[in-house]
C-alpha cells in the first residue's frame, strides 16, 4: 500500500467516525508537516472558503489532516479535529485572517504546548513563538487521531517518538484510529488528564453534572494506582451510566457519545447472574472453546494494552446479588493475584488460564435502591466510593435541553419548570423524585401533543403517567400526599389519582399507584 492509498483509507476511518466533516488536507513537501522549534507545523491549508457557520449548525466537524512519512518507510496519518466551541473559535480566527491580509489560502497551522496556531504569511519562522502577534489566539482542539494505516497492530519505534512528541503539545488525547475505526494505542492515564480539560469535554458531549460531583468521580476513579471501582447511586434517571459513559469518552477523546469506543463497555447485570461465569465466562466442554463474555474481553484488553485505560460500567449492578458474580473480580482487585479462567488441559488459544489483574481497569458499578434490587454488603461497600447522583438540577438541565433542541424552548416554559421544581422538592425527601430522564421525555410529550392539536392537559397526563406511579408509602408520607394534593389543584386526573391514595391511606394505611 503506498502512501495516497493509506490516506484514502485514513480518510475512510475518519469519515466512519465523524460523519459530516469538512475534510482539508497537506501533503507533500512544500504543504506537509515538520518540527519547529517549540512546535510543530502541521501543513498549509486552504479555508477561504469553509462555511464555519453551517458546519456548526449541522453539528459537524472541521478536520485538518497531513501525513508524515518518516524512515525507514512509513506513512503516519494525523487528523486535528474542531467542532462545536472549538469550531467557532477557529472561524473567528479565519475571519481575522481574511480582514487583515485578504484570503486565508495558504494558512499555517502550528502545535504548540499552549494550544493550536492559525497563521498567514510567507515563510515559517525558525522556533513557533505564541508572543508574535502573526500567530493569533490559541485555539483548542476537540479531538485528534492519528494511525498507520500498513503497521496496523504496532508502530515502529520512529512512530512511537512522534505520538509521544505530538501528544505533549495538544490539549486533547491524541486517539489511534485502528481498522474498521476503533480507537486505541497511544499512552494514556485519566489521572493525568487535566480536570478543567475534562469537564469541558464531559459538558460538550452533552452531560450535565455539578463540577464538584464530577470531581469527585474523577478523584475516586484514580485516587488508587491498582484499583478503580467506584458506585454510582441515585434514583432512576439521575444520569449514572452517562456519567460513567461520558467520563470515559471524554478521557479517551471520542467526539461523540453515538460513536463507538471500543476501550468502554457497558454492560447490563441480569437478575438471574448467580457466579463468577455470568461475569468472566465459563469454558464449554462439549463445544471444547470458551465461552467468553463482554467483561472478559475488557479483562483481556486491559491485560495486553496496560498503557490505555479500558472502561467497565456494570449497569443496574443489583439487579443480582453482587456477592454470587462479583467475587472473583472483588478478590483479585484487592490481592491483585490473577484470575484464574481455565486448566491446563482446556485447550483455548484466544482465552489464556489465567489473567493478572489489570491496573488499568476502571469499573463503574450504577445503583438503583428499590424493591426490584439487591442490597450491598460491607464486604463490597468497603471496596468501593459511593457517590450518591440523586440531587437533581431541574433548571440546569432545562437549560442545557432547550440549548441541544431549540423545538423544546417553547413548551418549557416557567409554568412547566416551575411544577417540574416543586414536585422534585415534595417527593425528593422521601426519594420519589424523578430524574433528568423523565424531565426530557416529559419536555418531547408535550412538544409531540402540541404538533398533534391535542387536548391541552398534556402535562397533567404527563405527572399522571410517569410521576406519580412511583409514589407510595404509609403514614410518614401522609404531609407529602397533602402538599401533592394541594400543588395538584386543577389536574385533573392526577388529583384524582392522589385522592384516590389519600383515601387508601386512611382505609389501609398505606398506599401506591398500583392499586
Amino acid at each position: 500500500m503506498n502512501a495516497n492509498e493509506a490516506w484514502t483509507e485514513f480518510t475512510k476511518r475518519l469519515r466512519k467516525r465523524l460523519p459530516g466533516l469538512d475534510m482539508h488536507q497537506a501533503r507533500g513537501a512544500s504543504n506537509g508537516p515538520f518540527v519547529l522549534d517549540q512546535g510543530f507545523r502541521v501543513g498549509l491549508f486552504n479555508i477561504d472558503t469553509v462555511d464555519f457557520a453551517k458546519l456548526g449548525e449541522d453539528g459537524s466537524s472541521l478536520v485538518l489532516g497531513t501525513q508524515l512519512v518518516l524512515p525507514p518507510a512509513n506513512a503516519l496519518n494525523l487528523a486535528l479535529v474542531f467542532t462545536g466551541a472549538e469550531l467557532a473559535a477557529a472561524g473567528r480566527r479565519r475571519d481575522q485572517i481574511q480582514t487583515d491580509v485578504g484570503e486565508a489560502k495558504k494558512v499555517r497551522v502550528y502545535l504548540h504546548a499552549s494550544g493550536v496556531y492559525l497563521r498567514q504569511g510567507n515563510g515559517d519562522p525558525a522556533a513557533c513563538d505564541p508572543s508574535d502577534a502573526t500567530f493569533g489566539p490559541a485555539l483548542t482542539l476537540s479531538a485528534a487521531f492519528f494511525a498507520d494505516i500498513v503497521r496496523d497492530t504496532e508502530l515502529d519505534p520512529v512512530e512511537i517518538s512522534y505520538i509521544e512528541f505530538l501528544s505533549q503539545l495538544m490539549q486533547v488525547p491524541l486517539v489511534r484510529l485502528g481498522s474498521g475505526g476503533e480507537a486505541g494505542g497511544t499512552a494514556l492515564a485519566p489521572a493525568t488528564v487535566p480536570f478543567d480539560a475534562l469537564k469541558r469535554r464531559v459538558a460538550e458531549l452533552g452531560a450535565v453534572y455539578p463540577d464538584a460531583l464530577l470531581a469527585r468521580y474523577h478523584v475516586s476513579l484514580n485516587h488508587l494506582a491498582r484499583k478503580h471501582f467506584v458506585l454510582l447511586t441515585g434514583v432512576s434517571g439521575t444520569g449514572k451510566t452517562l456519567m460513567a459513559k461520558a467520563y470515559a469518552y471524554a478521557v479517551l477523546g471520542v467526539p461523540s457519545l453515538s460513536l463507538p469506543a471500543p476501550e468502554f463497555y457497558l454492560i447490563p447485570v441480569r437478575p438471574d447472574w448467580m457466579d463468577p461465569s455470568n461475569l468472566l465466562g465459563f469454558y464449554d466442554a462439549i463445544a471444547g472453546a470458551y465461552h467468553r463474555t463482554r467483561f472478559l474481553d475488557a479483562l483481556i484488553q486491559a491485560h495486553r494494552e496496560p498503557a490505555r485505560p479500558v472502561f467497565v460500567c456494570l449497569d443496574e449492578m443489583n439487579l443480582a446479588q453482587p456477592e454470587h458474580y462479583f467475587s472473583d473480580v472483588l478478590s483479585a482487585m484487592e490481592t491483585e493475584e490473577p484470575i484464574h479462567l481455565r486448566s491446563e488441559s482446556d485447550a483455548d488459544a484466544d482465552v489464556p488460564e489465567a489473567v493478572p489483574w489489570p491496573r488499568n481497569l476502571y469499573i463503574s458499578g450504577t445503583v438503583n435502591v428499590d424493591e426490584t434490587t439487591r442490597p450491598f454488603s460491607p464486604k463490597i461497600l468497603d471496596r468501593a466510593n459511593a457517590i450518591d447522583l440523586s440531587e437533581v438540577d431541574v433548571d440546569g438541565f432545562v437549560l442545557e435541553l432547550a440549548r441541544k433542541d431549540a423545538d423544546l424552548a417553547p413548551v418549557l416554559t416557567e409554568e412547566v419548570v416551575g411544577m417540574l421544581r416543586d414536585l422534585v422538592g415534595i417527593l425528593g425527601p422521601h426519594s420519589m423524585h424523578f430524574g433528568y430522564r423523565t424531565i426530557e421525555e416529559l419536555a418531547y410529550y408535550l412538544l409531540f401533543a402540541g404538533h398533534g392539536a391535542l387536548p391541552d392537559n398534556a402535562l397533567d397526563e404527563q405527572i399522571e403517567q410517569k410521576v406519580l406511579t412511583k409514589v407510595r408509602g404509609g403514614r410518614e408520607q401522609a404531609a407529602m400526599l397533602s402538599q401533592l394534593a394541594e400543588k395538584l389543584t386543577g389536574f385533573t386526573q392526577s388529583s384524582a389519582t392522589v385522592a384516590r391514595m389519600q383515601a387508601d391511606l386512611q382505609a389501609y394505611d398505606s398506599f401506591q399507584y398500583w392499586s
